[in-house]
């Protein structure tokens, strides 16, 4: 896991065992310096947690795939519209409507903000 992530390896020790105990908590807030890079963890825990392979992110499931491309129906990613300073109310107020939603290929949904996009 993060084999391709440049992320700090206490991070990527401790979030490997919550996540093979399976006591990742209902919220995660990754913060760093370079927000592609958190942006990238964030997919990786996410497929993570989506993929059914028993070594998991294998990258060749369809949830996987789907994580990758990010086109997954039950991981939903909010982010900053280009050029926008902010993410909007509006966009808040759908990802509380999609939250009401039951997954549809997995047993979770998962809903990624990312802030601090470019």
């Amino acid at each position: 896991m993060f084999e391709n992530i440049r992320v700090p390896e206490e991070f990527k020790k401790s979030i490997t065992t919550v996540l093979s105990a399976g006591r990742l908590s209902h919220a995660v807030i990754i913060e760093g310096a370079d927000a592609d890079i958190t942006f990238a963890a964030a997919k990786e825990i996410a497929a993570y947690l989506q993929c059914t392979s028993t070594q998991r992110p294998c990258r060749v499931c369809a949830n996987c795939l789907k994580c990758d491309s990010e086109s997954h129906p039950d991981i939903h990613f909010i982010k900053r519209k280009s050029g926008a300073a902010v993410i909007k109310v509006d966009e808040i107020r759908e990802l509380k409507k999609l939250a009401t939603v039951l997954p549809n290929d997995s047993e979770k949904s998962i809903f990624i903000i990312a802030l601090m996009l470019k």
